[in-house]
């Protein structure tokens, strides 16, 4: 470790709860229909200084990167559920390339390209796979399940 990496930044990556809070700080975040309490998280990429995540509210798709040479983690980019979806289908391509033994590249449509993932996070299903489920279970089955229990179904 660098001296300049002990002077700045933190100890430790923050909690999950406040990566999911800190959405809230966002210029496109809508309290009146995002809960920051209630939002999906996927992280895809892992080392022992950065972590990234995807949070995904009703509304949005937040990237979020934690970096402990950091003060504190940020928004890199937020994506509209409208640009994301479309009757009520992921609508986008995500595709995966690859980049060394340990990490992927990851496009999240032609807007944000070439994002690490790593790849012992995706063991089970592809990244292209785990992201697209991850944006559906946010953002179309769980407003679905919103509204059946609404119209008691």
């Amino acid at each position: 470790m660098k001296l300049r990496e002990l002077l700045s930044g933190r100890n430790d990556f923050e909690n999950l709860n406040n990566i999911k809070k800190l959405i809230t700080s966002s210029k496109k975040y809508e309290p009146s229909y995002e809960n920051w309490k209630h939002a999906h998280e996927l992280l895809i990429f892992s080392t022992p200084r950065q972590k990234t995540w995807l949070i995904a509210t009703i509304k949005r798709l937040y990237c979020i990167l934690d970096d402990v040479s950091r003060d504190a983690p940020h928004i890199a980019w937020s994506m509209s559920k409208e640009s994301l979806v479309t009757d009520d289908k992921v609508s986008i391509e995500v595709r995966q390339h690859e980049n060394t033994e340990r990490t992927g590249l990851i496009d999240i449509s032609d807007k944000h390209k070439s994002w690490l993932y790593s790849k012992n996070l995706f063991n089970t299903k592809s990244v292209e796979k785990a992201v697209i489920e991850f944006i559906e279970q946010a953002m179309i089955f769980t407003r679905r399940k919103k509204h059946d229990i609404e119209h008691g179904r």
